[in-house]
């Protein structure tokens, strides 16, 4: 079941971003069909290439999996968990605030759902709850590197969560270029990429935490931007905090440049999946589902 979508106003400044989204994608099809070669990963923003990550398959699928729907999120859906603050409020105080966290440092606006429809669509496409992030703050990163490079969709997520953390670290120590520092964001790109080919629009709120990391300040609007049209793109366009930026139009950020990202993004989730947009469901956005 999709969920409902409501009627949206769409800005001068949103229909520009289409009509040059649609035109980048066009011209990447022609592209792909004259190529012989595999593309690059273009996301990568012409860091060192990564190790080829593992095909992006369900976090269900992965047979030590510890990312499923347990007691806390199925008692949330039965009980009609109508947004987000009702969510939480059957959590302990202190659970609450690490929750808040760790929401608002890497997928900010990502859980603004306002129906119980929306949120069980939510978790049909991997989008981490509650309970995940409870549950992922006690699994060690090497551990999280093995579920995540092994198709654990889920894992994937806290595991980029964890470089970027260890990202901002590394910036707080020193803003000077390092090889260790190179090798961590080759890590991060590889660790996007396979989010990305996962086709679960949760990848695109994370997106904007992993390009501002990679970009600094500067690149916040841009990576905010793009993140959103690609959750967009794969289904998710209900939350107020999304339609509320969608309609402002990302005043001062370059549409062309939005393109050019969002350009990238989608020839690196087809380099790692060619078939991640089978995995969108809903309504909206720019893409009919490939079935």
């Amino acid at each position: 079941m999709t969920p409902p979508h409501p009627t949206r106003k769409t800005g001068p400044a949103q229909v520009i971003l289409r009509i040059v989204l649609m035109a980048a994608l066009c011209t990447f099809a022609l592209a792909a069909c004259h190529s012989p070669q595999t593309p690059q990963s273009a996301a990568t923003e012409r860091l060192p290439a990564a190790p080829e990550p593992a095909p992006a398959q369900s976090g269900t699928a992965h047979q030590r999996s510890p990312f499923v729907t347990t007691t806390a999120g199925t008692a949330a859906v039965a009980a009609g968990a109508d947004n987000y603050k009702d969510l939480l409020k059957r959590f302990p105080e202190a659970k609450q605030a690490q929750i808040k966290a760790w929401y608002a440092q890497y997928a900010a606006g990502s859980m603004s759902f306002t129906s119980n429809a929306q949120w069980q669509w939510m978790q049909k496409h991997d989008y981490p709850t509650p309970d995940d992030v409870l549950r992922a703050s006690s699994i060690s990163e090497t551990q999280l590197r093995e579920l995540a490079t092994h198709g654990d969709v889920k894992a994937n997520f806290f595991y980029l969560a964890r470089l970027l953390e260890d990202h901002a670290q590394a910036d707080e120590a020193s803003a000077a270029p390092s090889h260790d520092k190179a090798r961590l964001e080759t890590e991060m790109t590889a660790s996007m990429d396979r989010a990305l080919a996962s086709g679960s629009a949760f990848s695109g709120y994370l997106f904007g935490s992993y390009y501002t990391a990679l970009h600094g300040r500067e690149g916040s609007g841009i990576g905010t931007a793009t993140g959103l049209l690609w959750a967009d793109t794969l289904g998710d366009s209900n939350g107020p905090f999304h339609n509320q930026q969608m309609a402002m139009g990302f005043p001062g950020v370059s549409g062309v440049r939005v393109a050019e990202v969002y350009f990238d993004m989608f020839t690196a989730a087809a380099r790692v999946n060619p078939y991640f947009l089978n995995a969108r469901r809903g309504q909206g956005g720019l893409f009919i589902p490939l079935q």
